[in-house]
């Protein structure tokens, strides 16, 4: 979410979250000064680096009504990836964070809840840990799924994080040609890999988190096998 140094990736959080709070937003409660100040300072960015404004924030899946409402027209590139490679990735980042604040195991969501956050999720808080995540992530999809209904097909275009990490270069193509379609030129600034293949981590599990994996999956599996969202 945020890499140290000046240039640097980073969601900004702190910034989105001073317009469009936690929760999530339909952008009506914004005033005429608060759209001023979220355009003025996109505009700002966009002038200074001499190019279309791009932002990423796990956040802003909570606010795509919003964002349409502030920037009418606006485009919005959702990365989708198997929920189970998702659960593993708040799993171990819930395991981190109660370590690095000499938690025990007290499943108090309230301290130790990670990524995606919002009143929305607090119908969880009284669940296993595990079956937060798996709603977590759930429930988050249909939110998205629902919000990004409202718009035209044209203005979102879905990328899957497994085939953008086994054929980048086809998938930025497919993202030039998105942009293209728009108006919007993009440059190449850098080579691209021709993958971004990694090893499995399955092996280094220990009895553990194996049990927490096969639990995860069961879940997810559950949640979706009576949804009409698709696992991808």
């Amino acid at each position: 979410g945020q890499v140290k140094g000046r240039g640097s990736p980073a969601e900004a959080q702190q910034v989105w979250k001073r317009w469009f709070g936690r929760d999530r937003c339909d952008g009506a409660a914004l005033s005429q000064e608060e759209r001023k100040q979220i355009t003025a300072s996109v505009a700002a960015i966009q002038s200074l680096l001499g190019g279309p404004f791009f932002a990423k924030d796990i956040s802003n899946s909570l606010r795509v009504r919003a964002l349409d409402a502030v920037f009418p027209g606006c485009l919005f590139i959702r990365i989708s990836r198997d929920p189970l490679a998702i659960a593993k990735s708040i799993l171990k980042a819930r395991h981190e964070y109660r370590q690095n604040r000499d938690f025990a195991m007290t499943d108090n969501p309230k301290n130790e809840w990670v990524f995606i956050n919002s009143k929305d999720f607090e119908q969880f808080y009284d669940e296993p840990y595990l079956q937060q995540i798996a709603s977590q992530i759930f429930h988050t999809e249909n939110i998205l799924e629902k919000d990004l209904g409202t718009l035209p097909e044209s203005r979102f275009l879905q990328i899957e994080y497994e085939n953008f990490c086994a054929d980048p270069r086809r998938e930025i193509q497919r993202l030039r040609d998105f942009a293209a379609s728009h108006n919007i030129r993009l440059k190449d600034k850098s080579m691209v890999p021709e993958s971004f293949n990694r090893p499995p981590r399955e092996e280094s599990l220990n009895p553990e988190q194996q049990r927490e994996h096969n639990k995860l999956r069961a879940l997810i599996d559950s949640n979706y096998a009576s949804s009409r969202l698709v696992k991808t």
